[in-house]
């Protein structure tokens, strides 16, 4: 991104988002969604393109159900390899991905 940026959601209703697949019109809405693309001017264009082809679904996906926001936890966010996967933000760092300090 040319820009800095904060985002700063309820933890509780990140919690209670839908965590899977989502028609297009949950998936423009969702709040999640829209914090992590930032720029909403092409965020349907996103999803026709990306979107599965016979059943117009995608997915954005994320750990935070169930969490303890007391402790500390990190995930990367990722477009999965399946083309209709969408958003991945659910694997934990010990599996897909690691963080990487300089």
């Amino acid at each position: 991104m040319p820009r800095r940026y904060a985002v700063a959601l309820d933890y509780k209703a990140v919690q209670k988002t839908k965590s899977g697949y989502h028609d297009k019109r949950e998936f423009v809405e969702n709040q999640l969604v829209i914090a992590r693309v930032v720029d909403m001017n092409n965020l349907e264009t996103y999803f026709d393109k990306a979107k599965h082809l016979t059943n117009n679904y995608l997915g954005n996906w994320h750990p935070f159900a169930g969490r303890d926001p007391s402790q500390a936890h990190g995930h990367l966010l990722f477009l999965s390899n399946d083309y209709y996967d969408g958003l991945s933000g659910n694997f934990s760092l010990n599996g897909t991905g690691r963080f990487v300090g300089v």
